[in-house]
């Protein structure tokens, strides 16, 4: 968990003009139990709470090559059907005897 803090300025004073707390937790469940535990702990005198979910590069990239090979696959699935395919795909080299056969 990280903690940083922001404060907006005020020019006309030397107080802050706003205050603001990031908490970057670990995972989605350990958010969502500090979110309910908030909500709970001040009833009617409650600030607003801004959630906003953030995710690693990395994260996106990867979501995003998965959801390109479902669409692929999704493609696919109608050539595979007519051509009575079962989806087992199996990438296959030359032959062995390839070079032989070519005079290599």
């Amino acid at each position: 968990m990280s903690v940083k803090k922001r404060e907006g300025k005020n020019y006309y004073t030397n107080s802050p003009a706003y205050v603001q707390y990031f908490v970057l937790f670990a995972d989605l469940d350990h958010a969502k139990l500090a979110i309910k535990k908030y909500d709970q702990s001040v009833a009617f005198g409650a600030r607003p709470l801004s959630v906003e979910f953030w995710v690693s590069p990395q994260e996106l990239q990867a979501e995003r090559e998965q959801r390109s090979l479902r669409q692929v696959i999704e493609m696919m699935k109608p050539i595979i059907t007519q051509n009575g395919g079962g989806g087992n795909f199996q990438q296959r080299g030359p032959r062995p005897d390839y070079q032989q056969q070519r005079g290599g």
